[in-house]
């Protein structure tokens, strides 16, 4: 047996309690995650509830059953069933014939009571055992033959409360038959193999989730499980308490192989039998966490996800492991379900076991975390970086950046209990409140409406131009750009400013005057410049406080990247002017637009250039006039 740490997020925890307290009251299909890690009710509160919503007849396939009992009293799921029987209710229950052998043990005592006898003895009129080739391992209710309650989970202190396990629920008299059928073969003695599958398979619950169900032994689980590894494009992602080297095993680890050497990315995450650990390791590797339990829990959920956030998303769960005897010898059922948002629930705790609560083989801390994009197991400026670039479409995030850094909204939202699917803003976000790097929301277009005083804090944005005290930046969009008073920065950085609105005195250009400059990254591609004829550039007045170039009839542009061209007519002191033709005059005597230089070369008189650089103002007497500010020798290009 393996030594494990106990390791986990706090802020996870929070999510999963958050998300478990709304799911006891959710929809009429729905999951439910036991949680180890903080110890919540909720699977069991929610078993408790279906069975308190019986009226008629509760049928039941349980494998282990102890809980709840002390002395001739009952409490939890057996308390739960007791007052059924007591308001009326029909109650059936088989169970497996190993578990009731002793007249001493927990099962056998909390049956007894049940079946109303207490006389040590099972009446067969409520309580049948049978199955001694395999075990009867299903774990199933069904209500009214109505509702149907099944997932992984035993009802046992430790199932509930120290491992890890799902409880399912589905309704409608469709979907519930093939359960209250198999309940009634194993009522009538008939366990194990008996060459008798099923004849329907697909059904509907009554909230409209596409649902096959399957019996083990008769019908081939392990033919269906294979199945949906061969039709995945994108992605498998499994939770397996045991996945054993029988010949059905070896079949599920050969197709999940052959679907990672096709490109699949397929991960999972299993207990401790370790048999299939060096063989799906191997190349092609299949990256593995080995579950960290909490106290003598472990992981004994089965499911396994398919091609999440795709059309054909599937979850596959119930109680079969990965192994001949599941399949061969056991009672066992399969549930495959078609819906987006269960799909997603499964994905994410997958995800909580995969990413905080696993190690690798052996292993006995977590290798992966929340937010850690990169897979260094920190969470840096690079997995910020990583976040910004797939949620600004720079690029698509690959499956493990997915995983690991879609970590936001909270809870509830959609059905997730971490992320809603995809890595986006609100995670870019969630990455910066935890690296402490200040996250401005407000966009340049709304800045410059603002009056003077008014304290501001952009959202990033790309450097684009630099002279000296002062530098530019714009929206990725190119709708609105703005001057900064500060200095030490550079074209391609990435800042978030912080500051106050003010007006340049001559010009009346507005900018920012900057109390902090935080640089997120550099080496970043700035906006690309606008090419614009001269009489369009500056623009109209954007309002009365952000003043254009009289005249204009353009949209106001002060502030943003662009190009002209045309010949240079003049120069003046550490400027020339350049006319396209547009018949621009600014009362210098030279026709065009004025170029703003520095110490650059300027080109000759006469001479056919294109100049790139920052639209501002200037002022000559009294009017606004538009300039062109230029602050590398590269943004001065000779035509001819």
């Amino acid at each position: 047996m393996k030594s494990h740490n106990a390791t986990g997020s706090l802020f996870l925890l929070a999510c999963l309690l958050v998300w478990a307290a709304s799911a006891a009251c959710g929809a009429a299909t729905e999951v439910v995650f036991t949680d180890p890690y903080s110890g919540n009710t909720a699977a069991r509160d929610r078993m408790v509830q279906f069975i308190n919503s019986a009226t008629s007849t509760l049928d039941v396939a349980i494998y282990t059953f102890t809980y709840d009992q002390s002395g001739s009293t009952l409490s939890g799921v057996a308390g739960a069933l007791q007052a059924a029987r007591s308001r009326g209710v029909t109650l059936r229950i088989v169970t497996d014939a190993d578990e009731v052998d002793s007249t001493s043990s927990t099962q056998f005592i909390i049956l007894d009571i049940l079946d109303g006898s207490r006389n040590g003895s099972l009446n067969s009129s409520t309580v049948r055992s049978g199955n001694y080739t395999g075990i009867m391992h299903n774990k199933f209710i069904v209500a009214d033959g109505q509702r149907v309650l099944t997932g992984s989970t035993n009802w046992t202190s430790s199932g509930l409360f120290l491992q890890e396990n799902n409880v399912l629920v589905l309704e409608g008299a469709g979907v519930a038959a093939p359960f209250a059928a198999e309940f009634q073969e194993l009522w009538n003695g008939t366990y194990g193999n008996d060459d008798n599958p099923g004849s329907q398979h697909s059904f509907t619950t009554s909230d409209g989730v596409a649902a096959e169900v399957w019996f083990g032994a008769d019908d081939d689980i392990t033919g269906r499980i294979t199945d949906a590894i061969d039709a995945a494009t994108a992605r498998i992602y499994f939770a397996m308490n045991v996945f054993s080297t029988g010949a059905r095993a070896v079949e599920i680890a050969g197709a999940l192989k052959a679907a990672a050497a096709r490109g699949v990315d397929v991960r999972g995450v299993m207990d401790e039998d370790i048999d299939q650990w060096s063989y799906l390791v191997s190349s092609p590797a299949i990256p593995m966490g080995d579950y960290i339990p909490v106290s003598a829990g472990l992981l004994h959920s089965k499911f396994m996800v398919v091609d999440p956030g795709l059309p054909a998303a599937r979850v596959l769960t119930g109680s079969n492991n990965w192994s001949t005897n599941a399949d061969a010898a056991n009672d066992e059922n399969l549930v495959i379900l078609a819906s987006p948002g269960l799909v997603n629930r499964y994905f994410d705790n997958f995800r909580l076991l995969y990413v905080e609560r696993s190690a690798n083989a052996g292993g006995s801390q977590p290798i992966r975390r929340f937010g850690d994009l990169t897979g260094d197991k920190q969470i840096t400026v690079a997995d910020y970086e990583a976040a910004r670039a797939i949620a600004s479409n720079q690029r698509s995030a690959t499956p493990f950046e997915l995983i690991t850094g879609d970590v936001a909204p909270e809870p509830g939202v959609d059905g997730h209990v971490f992320g809603d699917g995809i890595v986006d803003g609100q995670d870019v976000a969630w990455l910066a409140n935890y690296l402490g790097i200040p996250q401005g929301t407000d966009r340049v277009g709304d800045i410059l409406a603002l009056p003077d005083g008014a304290a501001v804090e952009t959202e990033p944005l790309v450097v684009t131009g630099t002279f000296g005290n002062t530098f530019y930046v714009e929206q990725s969009d190119r709708a609105a750009g703005i001057r900064v008073q500060s200095a030490a920065v550079s074209v391609g950085d990435e800042v978030s400013i912080t500051g106050t609105m003010a007006t340049v005195t001559a010009g009346g250009e507005r900018y920012i005057s900057a109390t902090s400059v935080n640089k997120l990254a550099s080496g970043k591609t700035p906006p690309a410049a606008l090419s614009i004829q001269q009489d369009d550039m500056g623009g109209q007045d954007r309002s009365a406080l952000t003043r254009g170039v009289p005249g204009a009839t353009s949209l106001f542009n002060v502030g943003l990247r662009q190009t002209i061209h045309g010949r240079v007519t003049g120069w003046g002191l550490f400027a020339f002017w350049v006319d396209d033709g547009s018949g621009c005059d600014d009362g210098s005597g030279f026709t065009g637009v004025k170029v703003s230089c520095g110490t650059l070369t300027r080109p000759p008189v006469g001479a056919l250039v294109r100049v790139t650089g920052i639209c501002s103002l200037d002022q000559r007497n009294g009017a606004n006039i538009r300039l062109l500010r230029t602050s590398v020798q590269s943004d001065i290009e000779a035509l001819e």
